[in-house]
């Protein structure tokens, strides 16, 4: 190898890359450059106007006490400690495939959580229509 070539030692390149770090940290933040914003996901937010929530009624689970619910969406996730009643009414914030993120309506058990709408052949929860508004007398 001639001089000043080839491979430098371990030493000398950790201290290159110290001075290069430090010289970043120094620099002032930029004011021309522009922030990314987060996209929000497609799809309606629970909030969005114009479009009601999906509302959803548990059917299954009626010889356990109801459906067992857990904290997050896979199936690996800590499981909630109470059961979603059978009868229980709930509203959709996010279907992703036959995993449902719910919030609770009506009926027992965690206000929300990750359920699953059926197992195997059963049906464990099924879509319902929203109850038209009450008219006032006039």
């Amino acid at each position: 190898l001639k001089p000043g070539r080839g491979v430098r030692p371990v030493a000398c390149r950790l201290r290159r890359r110290g001075r290069r770090r430090s010289r970043r940290r120094e620099r002032p933040p930029n004011p021309r450059r522009r922030r990314r914003r987060r996209r929000r996901p497609k799809g309606g937010r629970e909030g969005s106007p114009g479009m009601a929530p999906q509302l959803w009624e548990i059917v299954g689970g009626a010889d356990k006490g109801g459906i067992l619910v857990r904290q997050g969406q896979e199936l690996t996730s800590p499981a909630c400690e109470e059961r979603l009643s059978t009868g229980a009414h709930i509203e959709e914030i996010q279907l992703a495939g036959a995993r449902l993120h719910y919030r609770l309506v009506s009926g027992t058990g965690p206000k929300t959580g990750w359920i699953s709408t059926s197992l195997k052949d059963k049906v464990l929860a099924n879509k319902i229509d929203r109850p038209a508004p009450a008219a006032t007398p006039a």
